[in-house]
């Protein structure tokens, strides 16, 4: 239940990127920042208190079945903290971008959302694969999306780089893209890995 929790408040957490991409009131968008960094700290304690919760129980466990659950959840745990290390690396690298003003034209502003609506996607895949039944938790549907991630960040660094004449504002504009890009295919890698965990496949 608490890792439900947790993924839920993840994909909070990628309501609060969206926000940050399409505000342009600084307060507001201070606002915004503070609360991602307070939800990553929460997901720090979160990934300490759940260690040691793990750890606990492990050194009472005989059933090896049991222990390979208790050591897939450690992985779960870890993974989550990272994806939400993740997207406070990303509300930084957008609040780069509005500092340095470099400002998205609007296809690389929709490959930015469709990015987000993405990793949402592999979230919600995520919650329900963690409220089903261990034997009903399905790999295909994660890995699916997990691809799609892939092949859209990847065709987002692509698309965008300009050529050696650009503006030096539109060449750093491309490497703020480059680098969402780069973190959200590595968030997406570690949700998969959470399924992957979940039916035992790590």
């Amino acid at each position: 239940k608490e890792v439900v929790k947790l993924a839920k408040l993840y994909q909070r957490m990628l309501g609060m990127l969206r926000e940050l991409l399409l505000k342009t009131d600084p307060a507001m968008r201070a606002v915004t920042m503070q609360r991602v960094a307070r939800y990553a700290a929460i997901f720090g304690r979160a990934e300490r208190e759940l260690g040691g919760f793990l750890a606990h129980i492990g050194t009472e466990v005989r059933e090896e079945a049991t222990a390979r659950r208790i050591r897939s959840f450690h992985s779960i745990s870890r993974d989550l903290e990272r994806v939400a290390a993740i997207a406070q690396r990303m509300s930084k690298a957008m609040e780069r971008r509005s500092d340095q003003r470099l400002w998205f034209d609007p296809a690389q502003r929709e490959a930015v959302l469709q990015l987000l609506d993405l990793l949402d996607r592999a979230a919600r895949i995520l919650v329900q694969n963690l409220e089903a039944e261990e034997s009903q938790a399905s790999l295909d549907e994660a890995a699916m999306v997990d691809r799609t991630i892939r092949r859209h960040c990847t065709r987002a660094r692509q698309e965008r780089w300009q050529d050696p004449d650009a503006p030096e504002t539109s060449a750093r504009t491309n490497l703020v893209l480059a680098e969402l890009m780069s973190d959200g295919e590595v968030a997406g890698d570690h949700l998969l890995r959470v399924t992957e965990a979940l039916v035992g496949r790590r």
